[in-house]
């Protein structure tokens, strides 16, 4: 009877382990050119603000942000930011695209460092900087990568990015282009 037990139940326990481990951990963003998947405590911005638009110019980039997902649960309260803004690539490379970008805020940026990144299997410029953004110094970490005709910029920004690495690498990790 106990050796029945056991057959009847080390199954169950193997297939609920195995559903769990195949289980997301997070929420997939699907956007008409790219997919990702995003922390489960996070909510697109415009559930948290009112006042959110995408659309628009991001943070006087000179780049437009198509979405923003964020871990803050009500507008005002601190919190980290992933925004996807893109614009149409020129001529040049993804160098000189990029420092002509942030030459437009270089004023009030500090400790700005770039390497080289691959994301979705594209090469392309990691840039690490503190911006001082609606009066506080914020830390930003922007990817770039071009993709057909057009530049991505896809941007990290917290108090402090580093508590934020393990929802940064699920995000740069599950990022596809359709």
């Amino acid at each position: 009877m106990r050796n029945n037990r056991l057959f009847i139940i080390t199954p169950l326990l193997l297939l609920t382990l195995l559903l769990t481990a195949c289980t997301p951990a997070g929420k997939q963003f699907d956007y008409y050119t790219l997919t990702f998947t995003y922390p489960n405590s996070w909510q697109p911005l415009g559930e948290v603000s009112e006042s959110y638009q995408s659309g628009g110019e991001f943070l006087w980039m000179g780049i437009q942000e198509d979405l923003t997902v964020t871990s803050v649960k009500a507008e005002g309260e601190p919190g980290a930011y992933f925004s996807v803004a893109s614009a149409e690539a020129t001529d040049w490379s993804i160098d000189s695209d990029v420092d002509f970008m942030y030459a437009m805020n270089e004023s009030d940026m500090r400790n700005y460092a770039e390497r080289p990144i691959t994301v979705a299997g594209i090469e392309g410029l990691s840039a690490t900087y503190e911006r001082n953004w609606q009066n506080q110094w914020t830390q930003f970490h922007d990817v770039w990568i071009r993709n057909g005709s057009l530049f991505y910029l896809l941007s990290f920004r917290a108090d402090d990015l580093e508590s934020q690495r393990a929802e940064m690498e699920m995000i740069l990790e599950s990022f596809k282009f359709k």
